[in-house]
């Protein structure tokens, strides 16, 4: 789950609910908890020190649960803000139009941005279909949405399934039908965001979905997955920034006939053969950027890192200051104030690919316990990477069984 932090300030999960934490040092304080679930509420907290959260059928405005008969009722986007002694002050919730604006969230200052695709119901407003994105400024009582104009074609069947912030630039992640794209606005002024450039992404595999994304100063990292004939397939791609060239693939292939075996045969559950079966099974559960490090959580196995800047320096095939630069300079050129945006192509020329398995079969069978692969002290498993907005991370784990709740401060400086 993305998640942007204020200052030292950041969401993590709690036992039940999300909680609002305070990080000094290598110390975690848990200062409040909140009327959301971390995994099951998309959310988002950042800008001037906004926490929002999608909530549906599962909330009302108590944070009790609603029952069938108040399933008529429209989404609503959760609405709070902290003081600066961090003391929650809950605004009124904003009920969202009926158009599949529950998918992403990102918050500049006190403007929200949203994205999603628009809902069979939405078809007769005249919006058309496909891909949809809007905004909102979160100092109105009742703030009003404001549609965000996509330079291309809206499709049926696609829509925005991330939104990224950094610097004052803003980036929409278009995915799911090839071609997929990345929409980049400059909201200097957050209420007028204009249109500056459309990339075209490099396709990974068939049939592949783009689910979220992560973003620093310096690189942007997308997670998907693709069908094909072996089975199913995770992406971790990460770009530079601004030029959005691809420097790295890491991907992991589930054999699917090998993820079935022994499934439903009729034996009674085993839990220590179960776990046994976990940890060896290799899986992706979440990814981070800090610095110019990527850092990949594989459950059981702990974490795998990728220094981003080696790889960029020696597989890019053009000198990565030079390159940056010509990018800075056409921008300029052209004020990034166009109506519609040039379509780029995101070269994947010379980009490093890595196999997840292949990598920590490898580097344990070297012995290799630090530096590129490695576990937190004490977790059972790496389930979550949370940015911190000074490069660190902080690392969470559920345990073996779902019922721990650990957190580690991690630093790559």
């Amino acid at each position: 789950m993305k998640t942007t932090t204020a200052g030292d300030l950041l969401i993590l999960p709690g036992k039940s609910n999300a909680v609002i934490c305070r990080v000094t040092g290598d110390e975690i304080i848990v200062l409040q908890e909140l009327d959301f679930n971390f995994t099951k509420n998309q959310h988002v907290f950042g800008g001037n020190r906004w926490i929002l959260a999608f909530c549906g059928h599962e909330l009302d405005e108590l944070g009790e649960p609603i029952t069938i008969f108040k399933q008529m009722r429209p989404p609503f986007l959760y609405r709070a803000r902290l003081d600066e002694k961090g003391n929650l002050e809950r605004f009124p919730n904003i009920y969202l139009p009926r158009l599949e604006l529950n998918k992403t969230l990102a918050i500049s200052g006190d403007v929200v941005y949203m994205g999603g695709h628009l809902s069979r119901s939405s078809h007769s407003e005249n919006y058309g279909g496909g891909e949809i994105a809007g905004f909102m400024n979160l100092l109105e009582e009742q703030p009003k949405w404001q549609r965000l104009p996509i330079p291309v074609e809206m499709n049926a069947g696609k829509s925005i399934d991330d939104i990224l912030i950094y610097d004052k630039k803003l980036v929409l992640v278009d995915n799911i039908q090839f071609p997929k794209y990345l929409f980049e606005y400059d909201i200097t002024n957050p209420l007028k965001p204009g249109s500056t450039k459309t990339i075209n992404l490099p396709n990974n595999g068939t049939y592949e979905h783009i689910y979220r994304g992560c973003i620093n100063k310096d690189w942007m990292a997308l997670y998907s997955s693709g069908v094909g004939r072996r089975g199913v397939c995770n992406y971790v791609t990460v770009q530079r920034l601004p030029s959005y060239k691809q420097v790295l693939t890491v991907h992991l292939l589930h054999d699917v006939e090998h993820d079935l075996e022994g499934w439903n045969e009729g034996k009674p559950f085993d839990l220590k053969e179960e776990l046994t079966k976990a940890r060896s099974k290799v899986r992706i559960s979440d990814f981070a950027l800090a610095g110019n490090v990527l850092l990949v959580a594989c459950g059981h196995h702990g974490i795998i890192s990728y220094s981003l800047q080696e790889l960029w320096e020696e597989y890019s095939p053009v000198q990565p200051q030079r390159f940056d630069n010509a990018i800075s300079e056409k921008e300029d050129s052209q004020s990034g104030k166009q109506d519609v945006s040039p379509v780029l192509e995101a070269s994947a020329e010379g980009n490093s690919y890595w196999e997840v398995t292949r990598v920590i079969k490898n580097l344990a069978r070297e012995g290799q316990s630090e530096g590129r692969f490695f576990k937190p002290v004490g977790f059972e498993t790496v389930d979550r990477l949370v940015q911190l907005p000074d490069d660190r991370i902080v690392a969470v784990s559920f345990g073996e069984t779902g019922c721990r709740l650990d957190y580690k401060v991690l630093s790559f400086s």
